[in-house]
C-alpha cells in the first residue's frame, strides 16, 4: 500500500512538471511574432509579405541574422551588437531611444507623439506609394538632422537602416488601418526589392554579447526552471517519506537467543506492524 502511494505521488509530480514546461514554453503568441495571430502578433503582416514573395525567417540569435533584418526590440541590444547587425545587413528598427540610434550614426531624438491620418511629407517612393497613413495614437515623432524624415518624423531612413517609430505599426490589430500595411511592406521589403527578411525577436543573447551555447539549448525554453522545481519537490518528498534513524539503543533480553532467530523475530514483528 505504501509503495503504491509513493508511485502515485511520483506520477503527480511528473504531471505537474509537464504542465510547468508547457506553460513556460513560449508559444506562437509572443508580441510581434510573425507566427502569432493574437492582437499583438504580426501574422497578418507576415502573410502580406509572403504574398509579395518575401520569405520571413524568425530568429532570436543576432549572430544568425543577415540581409534585411527587422529588429523588434532595438533597446534590448547593446550598441556593439547593433553595429554588428548593421554590418551584416540593412536594419528595420521598431522604435528606439537616442542611444540606440546614435550607435548607428544617427543622432535622432524622440520629441513628441502623433496619431491619426498623416501625409508622407517626403519623396521616398515607399511612403508616396503608401499615401496618407492612419497612425495609431501615441506614435513617437523623431528629429534627426541629416536623414530622411517621413510622416511627420515617425519614419526615418538613413544609410543602411530604416526606423519605424512605433512597434504598434506591425500589430495585427493595427495593419488594417488605412495605409499602415502598405507602409510596413514597403519599409520591410525595401520597396519590394528583397525576397528574404530575418525577423529578430528578443532572445537569450540580448542585452550583452552572444550567449554561450549550453545543453539546455536542446530543451524548450522554461525546461530548466521546471527541472529545478521538480528537483526541489523530489528533495521534499524524500525528506518527508524518509525514515528518521536515531542513535543505536540496546535492548535487554530476558533470555539468550541466537542472533539469526532474533533477526527473524524482529522481521516478523515489523512485517505484522507494517
Amino acid at each position: 500500500m505504501r509503495s503504491r502511494t509513493v508511485w502515485v505521488l511520483v506520477g503527480l509530480v511528473l504531471v505537474v512538471a509537464a504542465i510547468l514546461v508547457a506553460i513556460a514554453r513560449p508559444g506562437p503568441d509572443r508580441p510581434l511574432d510573425p507566427a502569432s495571430s493574437a492582437h499583438d502578433g504580426s501574422k497578418a503582416l507576415a502573410t502580406a509579405l509572403q504574398g509579395y514573395g518575401v520569405r520571413v525567417l524568425t530568429s532570436t540569435d543576432p549572430s544568425a541574422a543577415s540581409g534585411r533584418i527587422v529588429v523588434v526590440e532595438p533597446e534590448d541590444y547593446s550598441a556593439r551588437q547593433l553595429r554588428r547587425l548593421a554590418a551584416r545587413g540593412e536594419l528595420v528598427l521598431l522604435g528606439g531611444g537616442s542611444s540606440t540610434l546614435s550607435a548607428l550614426g544617427a543622432p535622432a531624438h524622440p520629441l513628441t507623439t502623433i496619431g491619426g491620418p498623416t501625409a508622407p511629407g517626403c519623396d521616398w517612393p515607399g511612403a508616396v506609394a503608401a499615401g496618407t497613413v492612419d497612425l495609431p495614437d501615441g506614435t513617437p515623432v523623431y528629429t534627426a538632422p541629416g536623414v530622411q524624415s517621413c510622416f511627420g518624423g515617425t519614419v526615418l531612413r538613413g544609410d543602411g537602416w530604416t526606423l519605424l517609430g512605433s512597434a504598434q505599426l506591425l500589430r495585427n490589430d493595427t495593419v488594417t488601418r488605412s495605409g499602415v500595411a502598405a507602409l510596413d511592406v514597403n519599409a520591410i521589403s525595401a520597396d519590394r526589392t528583397v525576397q528574404e527578411v530575418t525577423w529578430l525577436l528578443p532572445g537569450t543573447s540580448a542585452r550583452g554579447e552572444q550567449a554561450a551555447a549550453t545543453a539546455w539549448a536542446l530543451f524548450p525554453d522554461g525546461a530548466r526552471r521546471a527541472f529545478i522545481w521538480l528537483a526541489a519537490v523530489g528533495v521534499l518528498l524524500v525528506a518527508w517519506r524518509a525514515r528518521r534513524l536515531g542513535r543505536v539503543v540496546s535492548e535487554p533480553l530476558p533470555v539468550l537467543v541466537r542472533a539469526a532467530e532474533l533477526v527473524e523475530g524482529h522481521g516478523r514483528l515489523y512485517h505484522r506492524a507494517s
